[in-house]
């Protein structure tokens, strides 16, 4: 997505964007900064570009003006510090966090700021998280700290009582369509739809589907579970016919039939535009009888799930086609209808 750099701020980002560049030109934006929100909304471009921002010495209409003696420094710049966690790691060790600190106290290539930008911020530990404390309390002169964060909940409360808190929100699905239909070739309408629903209104997230195909994966996966739901499949043929997708990638699509069942039953309506597959899904729950004892075990294998989900993402779990099996074999006993 990198590709999308100079195309910084999207549409949905563009009241965000107005909001720091204005604090910025009243020499109020605070030092340190925590941007927030879902994944697929380009929170990392948008860092990138506001950190180009502030390094500009002659910023030209809220943007970096590409001329003057710090732009052509190039681009990663010299006076930015970009940091995430290493290859194959999700954790934000201390040492590194002691090179941020380190460069920040150094003089400034320009003459002008200097910037840390740390990306999957949740992922630095305690001793790391500790570390960035004082930088944090006690900032160096023309020093900016960017946080970003899916999930700033997992950051300790000491470091975000410590930062500006910037949420950045989805925009409206119709939205997304225009913007999705901008940038996809020979697709109707009702597809772009459903990627804007599918991706919860996230857009970057909704291009990404398109370009990889997965409608379509997503819909395969449906029909296996819908099979199951209906008995032509037992947990272990079920698991077989996945075999192909990744153990975190099936708790990720279980959930997000789960998500699906849950909310139509609850909304007590049918689904419009959202494709045969999850139309069919929806019908194998769809009855009055013993509805809330329906969706309470529905909650409760969503929950499970969660857990899953997260446990498979940490790393820590030893088996994870374990975890797979046993909310597969919990999918298949939910009650049928009668």
């Amino acid at each position: 997505m990198q590709r999308f750099l100079e195309q910084v701020p999207f549409f949905w980002q563009e009241s965000l964007w107005q909001r720091m560049t204005g604090l910025h030109e009243q020499r109020q934006l605070p030092h340190a900064l925590l941007l927030s929100g879902p994944s697929g909304l380009g929170k990392a471009l948008f860092a990138n570009a506001l950190a180009r921002y502030l390094l500009c010495l002659n910023p030209i209409d809220s943007r970096a003006c590409s001329t003057c003696s710090s732009c052509r420094l190039g681009w990663p710049h010299p006076d930015l510090n970009k940091l995430s966690p290493d290859e194959g790691s999700r954790v934000i060790k201390i040492d590194q966090i002691r090179s941020v600190i380190d460069f920040l106290q150094q003089t400034s290539h320009a003459g002008g700021a200097k910037i840390a930008l740390i990306t999957v911020a949740h992922g630095m530990n305690s001793s790391a998280a500790n570390a960035l404390l004082k930088t944090l309390e006690e900032p160096t002169e023309g020093s900016y700290l960017i946080l970003v964060s899916e999930s700033p909940l997992q950051l300790p409360a000491t470091i975000r009582s410590r930062c500006r808190l910037l949420v950045m929100s989805p925009p409206e699905p119709e939205a997304i369509v225009d913007w999705l239909r901008s940038h996809i070739s020979g697709d109707g309408h009702e597809d772009l739809r459903r990627l804007a629903l599918v991706s919860d209104a996230c857009p970057l997230r909704a291009l990404e589907m398109a370009e990889n195909g997965e409608l379509e994966r997503r819909d395969a996966v449906l029909s296996k579970l819908r099979q199951a739901r209906d008995g032509g499949l037992g947990p272990q043929a079920l698991l077989a016919q996945l075999s192909g997708i990744t153990e975190t990638a099936v708790v990720e699509y279980l959930l997000a039939s789960l998500t699906i069942v849950i909310k139509y039953l609850l909304a007590n309506r049918s689904p419009q535009g959202d494709g045969p597959e999850v139309a069919g899904l929806i019908d194998s729950f769809a009855t009055k009888a013993d509805q809330k004892a329906r969706v309470q075990s529905l909650l409760q294998l969503h929950n499970e799930s969660l857990k899953a989900s997260r446990r498979l993402r940490s790393g820590s779990n030893p088996n994870p086609r374990l975890i797979v099996e046993a909310l597969l074999w919990r999918w298949c006993q939910l009650p049928r209808q009668p």
